[in-house]
């Protein structure tokens, strides 16, 4: 019997959410998902990991244990969120909707050598707008890892990037991890 594929596309965002959260519960899942998006980027001297809430989170935990490294929450502004100038911000379009991220600005000391990391690569968009808030701040985002890249064939070409994007498409060896859809 042949596993399924990991396509977030096919299955649906809310779908994909929940096969995540499942197999992210799961202390053997977690770890083995965490190691292969870090094992790239294994003596690179990655300083911290930033990940978007809020899959991203776990995930970039994980990773940022597994390097040694520190962990920069990459937060999504919401109305009730006070303007502070502790937080540095920076607004995108996604999917025609306006979005801020927020970042508190002592967690990214300028020079800071950073590794992006989340679950899903879709429109780049999030990623872009994340390496702008972290470059403003002075840091180096050195590469990201997702577990999953829609339209991944095209992610090394974009001039925004200009270093490693590692992604796990096509790893059928974590696919028991990840599990199976709904």
């Amino acid at each position: 019997m042949t596993q399924p594929e990991i396509n977030p596309v096919l299955e649906g965002k809310r779908a994909w959410e929940k096969r995540m959260l499942s197999a992210l519960s799961d202390y053997t899942n977690l770890n083995k998902i965490t190691e292969a998006l870090a094992k790239p980027f294994i003596g690179c001297q990655i300083q911290k990991v930033a990940c978007f809430e809020a899959l991203g989170f776990p995930l970039g935990a994980g990773v940022a244990l597994t390097l040694k490294a520190g962990l920069v929450l990459v937060r999504k502004k919401k109305e009730s969120d006070e303007d502070s100038s502790d937080f540095e911000t920076e607004t995108f379009c996604d999917y025609d909707k306006l979005k801020t991220f927020r970042v508190l600005k002592r967690t990214v000391p300028s020079g800071t050598r950073i590794l992006v990391v989340d679950d899903l690569y879709e429109t780049g968009n999030q990623l872009r707008a994340a390496i702008n808030l972290l470059t403003r701040l002075g840091a180096t985002a050195t590469g990201a890892a997702f577990i999953c890249c829609r339209g991944s064939e095209d992610v090394n070409l974009d001039p925004c990037y200009g270093f490693h994007v590692h992604h796990l498409n096509g790893r059928e060896d974590l696919i028991p991890f990840i599990g199976g859809t709904d």
